[in-house]
């Protein structure tokens, strides 16, 4: 295999498994999202995607919905904390242990869930 193919197999590992932590976001009429569970009880999405709503609908990789309260919200970040419920049961993948750093120009995923 060459370096390419191996790093090509290697995302598509990392994106299969970070599939479980990408949620379909609906928010009202055609205000669609990706909302990003870091943990199993919380997500984050952008803060205009929520709007002023304080409650959202989500749908997991498995096609489960699930209501979350909207916890916060940062317009100056555009950031928005997820509250999800208990019953949500997710399988949120960890990539890295918690002390491990992240050296500048590190490879990264960004993983979105489509309508």
């Amino acid at each position: 295999m060459t370096d390419l193919s191996e790093l090509s197999e290697s995302l598509s590992s990392v994106a299969e498994a970070g599939a479980a932590s990408a949620l379909h976001l609906s928010a009202g009429c055609r205000r669609r999202a990706t909302a990003t569970a870091f943990d199993v009880r919380h997500a984050i999405t952008t803060a205009h995607a929520v709007g002023h709503r304080e409650r959202v609908w989500l749908r997991d990789d498995g096609g489960a919905r699930f209501e979350a309260e909207v916890a916060g919200r940062d317009p100056g970040t555009d950031l928005a904390l997820l509250a999800l419920p208990e019953d949500a049961a997710l399988r949120v993948p960890r990539f890295r242990e918690p002390d491990d750093a992240v050296k500048l120009g590190a490879l990264v995923l960004a993983l979105g869930r489509p309508g």
